[in-house]
């Protein structure tokens, strides 16, 4: 699917190519970030500290990746910080209302944009 999206990209012109590429991969990113929160959330969270976290019940996953993202989530460090960010989140007093960008990037953007002015 990626590929086929990148060759009409290419078709379209190579200069709008690279930057439909780098669209179509960050949509990517995004989804399999969102996949696997969903996955811990109903698969490995009510399960922790259980061997049944070893088994997921998605048929969409194989099994040796849940092994691979088990070990993983059970690793100290990655314990250390999921905690440390679960405080900092409960912390906030201004929660975020942009999405995924940030106050940095959207102003950066409105600079951009508003340069002329």
């Amino acid at each position: 699917m990626v590929s086929a999206m990148y060759q009409q990209a290419s078709s379209i012109g190579m200069d709008k190519a690279d930057d439909i590429k780098e669209v179509i991969l960050e949509k990517l990113h995004e989804r399999y970030r969102s996949f696997k929160y969903k996955l811990k959330k109903q698969w490995y969270k009510p399960y922790k500290g259980m061997g049944r976290r070893h088994i997921c019940g998605n048929k969409h996953v194989h099994p040796g990746q849940w092994r691979a993202l088990v070990m993983k989530w059970d690793e100290t460090k990655t314990e250390e910080v999921a905690e440390t960010n679960a405080t900092n989140r409960q912390a906030l007093k201004l929660h975020q209302t942009t999405g995924t960008r940030t106050y940095a990037q959207m102003r950066y953007e409105w600079v951009m944009k508003h340069a002329n002015l």
